[in-house]
């Protein structure tokens, strides 16, 4: 599903299409069809004094629509600020009110008018005053007409609105994940990398057999950091080929001064992942094992996948005279909000911190 959303995203960019020239025609076209609109509404029932009310209309709508639109949604109703944008909807009754009884006003004493509908409209208008508008009991029976008035134009350039601001939010979060996903290779590249180039360099130096073996796991494993991790889901027996290029790079850099134990098993069906999903879990144990002190260090890895659900299990040894190692870390925290991200409500997270132990569990649903 996320990458059915992110690739409708890239194939088709709004802001691309809809450019200054674009705007302008459909502005264009859309007023004619609002003032076709108004102009077939009002032949019905005004005859020969339509143009009086198309007029009034036009100018009452024109000004509301592209105050609100200009100013007041961006301004004022995004942000919250209802206070004002109260304010403003009672500013766009007034001006409809006075436009509309200007509007009757005139008929009235200029211009013939016909129909029982009419009469009825213009006594209700004009028979307080200009303040009658304003009326309770006016006001219930002509804010329908109000609200027909503006919503009719408004409600495409709202919905315009609101569209664009989740289209900018999708994109924002899109590119957050990105440049996460970036910082997390860049996070694997250097250290690890450096360590097993000097690894390589010493076999290489003692002619050893394993060195054209080493050469290609860390090739397979650059390769998948550099492409690979580059598409949305990658098949689960990529990122498992990846996990295991890694541990035994690993395992060569502290050859047999590391226990470490890895039981993966191999899962029956052609599940996807994120790519890089799994890493930082194993790396934290070399990381906050090993790495930090080789008393009382040891890893263990297990993966398995049975009934669409993935269980990773990683741990490693803590020195108890060492300083506690921290219970998260940016690759972790990473890691936590691309599983929110991917695997909302499909996802456990478990860990266990202990004096000499650390342990991380994962249970993934990947339908």
């Amino acid at each position: 599903m996320q990458a059915q959303s992110t690739n409708k995203l890239s194939e088709f960019n709004w802001f691309n299409w809809y450019t200054p020239k674009t705007r302008v025609v459909c502005h264009v076209i859309f007023w004619l069809l609002v003032l076709l609109f108004y102009t077939l509404n009002y032949r019905r029932i005004a005859k020969d004094v339509a143009w009086v009310f198309i007029l009034k209309d036009m100018i009452v709508v024109l000004t509301i629509f592209y105050g609100t639109t200009s100013f007041v949604i961006s301004n004022w109703l995004l942000k919250g600020k209802w206070l004002l944008t109260f304010f403003w909807v009672v500013f766009g009754y007034l001006l409809w009110a006075a436009g509309t009884y200007a509007a009757c006003f005139i008929i009235v004493n200029y211009f013939p008018a016909s129909g029982n509908y009419l009469k009825f409209f213009f006594d209700l208008v004009l028979s307080n005053g200009p303040l009658g508008m304003v009326y309770p009991h006016n006001v219930s029976v002509l804010a329908l007409d109000y609200v027909f008035l503006v919503t009719l134009p408004l409600s495409p350039k709202l919905m315009k609105s609101l569209m664009e601001q989740s289209y900018r939010a999708a994109k924002l979060e899109q590119h957050s994940l990105q440049l996460e996903l970036d910082f997390l290779k860049s996070q694997i590249s250097p250290h690890f990398l450096f360590n097993t180039l000097t690894n390589i360099y010493q076999m290489a130096k003692e002619s050893h057999a394993d060195t054209p073996e080493t050469v290609l796991r860390l090739a397979h494993l650059m390769r998948y950091i550099l492409h690979e991790s580059k598409q949305e889901l990658i098949p689960i027996r990529n990122e498992i080929d990846f996990l295991q290029n890694y541990i035994e790079l690993a395992r060569i850099r502290y050859e047999k001064s590391l226990p470490v134990v890895v039981e993966i098993v191999e899962p029956q069906e052609p599940y996807t992942v994120a790519p890089l999903l799994l890493i930082p879990f194993v790396e934290n144990a070399f990381k906050h094992g090993p790495n930090r002190s080789l008393q009382n260090a040891w890893v263990t890895i297990s993966l398995a996948v049975e009934n669409d659900q993935l269980v990773l299990t990683v741990a490693n040894g803590l020195n108890p005279l060492a300083k506690a190692p921290p219970q998260s870390g940016i690759g972790l925290e990473n890691a936590k909000r691309r599983l929110m991200q991917y695997y909302p409500e499909r996802h456990e997270l478990e860990t266990d911190t202990q004096v000499n132990k650390y342990q991380v569990t994962l249970m993934l649903t990947l339908k």
